[in-house]
Order: structure tokens, then sequence, then C-alpha cells
């Protein structure tokens, strides 16, 4: 990842976890959200990701012409048709998801649940089984739960080979994995929902 061009959208809790990871490892990142900064709180976002050396881009038109990066980290916001992953595709650009960058930072095994309804109340069913005789963490799409929770990268960045992943996962950030392949998978149901989407 050293000296590699990557790109992040949205400047949500994912899309800052991922910046700031590849920063660490080296990565140019810059990192494009299409809302203008007009909280103190957005402005103390940008302010904090610029000093770990993120270019922050907002009010961003939502597309790349000429994309001059190797690799976009989408959010799960923008569904295939959006116009800034036709623009990447056509150029050639790798796209991944948070949980593919996840996955390939964490040293710890993934434990994932994915489906339609009851994602959230499985994971945390299975933290508080793993949680009982292993060091886990509460981690991905989950939010609410009453118990600590990280984005999966946040997890990923810090994790230890001893510890447990267990990770909520939505459909749309299944969208664009290559390698990703979790310890333990669980598909709680399916049904008719998204189908605007799928």
């Amino acid at each position: 990842m050293n000296g590699q061009r990557i790109a992040v959208t949205g400047m949500g809790r994912s899309g800052i976890a991922v910046a700031r990871a590849a920063a660490k490892r080296g990565a140019k990142v810059t990192l494009y959200d299409e809302k203008a900064v007009e909280t103190p709180e957005q402005f103390a976002q940008v302010e904090a990701l610029q000093a770990h050396g993120v270019e922050v881009v907002t009010n961003w038109h939502g597309r790349f012409e000429e994309p001059d990066f190797e690799l976009l980290v989408t959010s799960p916001g923008f569904s295939r048709n959006h116009p800034a992953l036709r623009d990447c595709l056509a150029a050639g650009v790798t796209i991944w998801s948070e949980i593919e960058f996840a996955y390939r930072i964490s040293n710890a095994p993934i434990v994932a649940v994915t489906g339609t309804n009851g994602k959230s109340t499985t994971v945390a069913m299975t933290w508080l089984m793993a949680n009982s005789c292993a060091d886990a963490v509460l981690c991905g799409n989950i939010a609410g739960s009453g118990y600590p929770e990280l984005t999966l990268c946040e997890a990923a960045e810090a994790s230890t080979e001893d510890q447990i992943l267990v990770a909520e996962i939505s459909s749309f950030q299944l969208e664009w994995v290559d390698e990703f392949s979790s310890a333990v998978a669980a598909i709680t149901n399916l049904a008719s929902d998204h189908l605007d989407r799928h």
C-alpha cells in the first residue's frame, strides 16, 4: 500500500477510518464527499484527516472524469450505477468496499453476519457468546446496540491475532469484495428488500 494512490468516497465514520488506515500505511489518500463542510465538527474532522496526510475534497461533484488513483474504496451508499463508479470501471480502477479493505489489513479472523433482517441482534448475541471465552470485538455495520461498536476498518486497524472480529455486514458492503473470506459466515434470512439496488 506504500505509495499507492487511493481514493475514498464518503466522509462518514467508515470512510474516515479507511482513509486514516491507508495513510498510515503510506498510501497517498484523497477522501471525497459530496456534502459541504458546514459544522465545527466537520471542520475538525477535515483538519484531523489533513494532519494524517489525507487530502479532503468536499462539495464534490460526484464524478471522476480522469481518475488519477489505482484504488477506490467506495461508500456502501453508492450503487453500481453511480457516475463515479462507472468512471472508475471505465478507467480500469480497482474498486473495493470497506469490507475488502478491512479484511486486507486485519490481523484477526472475522465472523461475518449478513441477511435481510436480524443482523444486529444476531451479531450482538454472537459477540456476547464469543466474548465470554475470547477477546471479541463488536464491529461492522451495527449501530445502537448499547455495546461498544467499531466500524470493521477501525476494528481491523487495531486488531491482534488473538482477537475475533464479530461483524455485521450489509449486502451493499458485499458488492465490492474480491478476496474477502470470513473465518465464519452466517446469513440470517433473505427477503425481497432493496430490489431497487439488487
